[in-house]
């Protein structure tokens, strides 16, 4: 099925209403119903069946709005397959790591204190311990980064199933029956 563009406006597109379409068989007059961005319309002429797809002219607002919107996007698909990307190259923490306090690294005979939670002290291995389960493992960064990605890829189906059914059920126009000059 060869499919033409027909160009609207946003306020045609969601009012309808009649107005006259130049198709490839000549010019004819339809009763269009109100429509969205991308559906297709079938039109029954003389010639045969026609179809058109619907594409809204955009305001530079709505332009510029779309390209924000789309660059948003892309930086949300690339983030779960960037996450699985540097879950590879992510080192394992190291539990025996030397431990910092206050910037400053430890001595094995070293106490820490943490003056937010009520001068609390801490020794070397406490230290150690609070310092390893803070580093985030490559098994969880793949799994966030699996759980983005099969995200992603959810959308991306929808988004295709959502355009496959708009082009697989054409929106039937009425053509207005022609006007004939009687002299």
């Amino acid at each position: 099925m060869a499919v033409n563009a027909l160009r609207l406006s946003s306020a045609e597109a969601s009012s309808g209403g009649t107005m006259t379409i130049a198709l490839p068989s000549g010019p004819v007059t339809a009763t269009i119903p109100p429509v969205r961005n991308g559906q297709v319309l079938k039109i029954q002429t003389p010639q045969g069946t026609q179809y058109l797809r619907v594409r809204l002219t955009l305001s530079p607002a709505r332009l510029l709005a779309h390209i924000i919107t789309g660059f948003m996007l892309l930086l949300m698909a690339a983030l779960g397959p960037g996450t699985l990307i540097a879950s590879a190259f992510a080192p394992t923490p190291n539990p025996n790591a030397v431990p910092t306090c206050g910037g400053e690294l430890m001595d094995p005979s070293d106490r820490c204190e943490v003056i937010g939670s009520g001068g609390t002290f801490y020794t070397y291995t406490d230290m150690q311990q609070m310092h390893a389960r803070s580093q985030t493992s490559p098994g969880q960064l793949a799994a966030v980064g699996s759980i983005l990605t099969g995200a992603d890829a959810a959308v991306v189906a929808v988004c295709l199933v959502q355009r496959r059914l708009v082009r697989r059920h054409p929106i039937p126009v009425r053509i207005a029956p022609a006007v004939t000059n009687r002299a």
